[in-house]
């Protein structure tokens, strides 16, 4: 799962903020679909050789869609947040560069989710009518530079500028989370 919000300031250069968190998710599910099939010819070969044989990493493919949005140069800039499900691990696993991110509810009793016990959930077909009865497990912390100025991957359109108006993949908050059955 991934999601990216524009930075709504470019409208006043006239450039779209859509057009670049469009094209970085875009850019995400190519790499995902790359990594599937084994076809990653459009990525850079670090970024390919990390993907084969291994569990998706949200890095990995924030990192895949980032490059390949700069080689493309498009204008703009976005915050960008990657979810993606180790099986393996059983672990949420995220990459999350802004003030976008996760949270992770749980019910209070959520040792007991799933096939055993909360009766009046599970005959509830899964919905609880007290939304007191879930917590907070996971929050995701944000990433601002200053108020109302969150961390972004971006292209301003000339590289003799980018150096430090940008973040780049590498300075995401990359984080797992166990998740449980229920």
């Amino acid at each position: 799962v991934g999601v990216a919000d524009g930075v709504g300031s470019w409208r006043g250069v006239g450039v779209d903020p859509r057009d670049y968190s469009q094209r970085i998710m875009a850019c995400a599910q190519h790499v995902l679909d790359a990594a599937q099939t084994g076809n990653s010819e459009k990525m850079t070969s670090a970024a390919s050789d990390e993907l084969h044989d291994k569990p998706i990493r949200p890095l990995d493919v924030l990192m895949g869609a980032w490059e390949m949005v700069q080689r493309e140069k498009v204008v703009g800039s976005c915050t960008a947040c990657i979810v993606t499900l180790d099986h393996e691990l059983n672990q949420l696993q995220m990459a999350n560069v802004g003030d976008s991110g996760v949270v992770i509810l749980r019910h209070k009793d959520a040792q007991l989710a799933g096939s055993v016990g909360m009766p009046n959930f599970l005959s509830s077909g899964g919905r609880s009518k007290d939304p007191a009865s879930m917590s907070i497990a996971f929050l995701s912390q944000q990433q601002l530079r200053s108020f109302n100025f969150p961390y972004q991957l971006g292209f301003s359109g000339s590289e003799e500028e980018e150096e430090g108006l940008f973040e780049t993949p590498m300075d995401a908050n990359v984080t797992g989370y166990a998740v449980r059955p229920g």
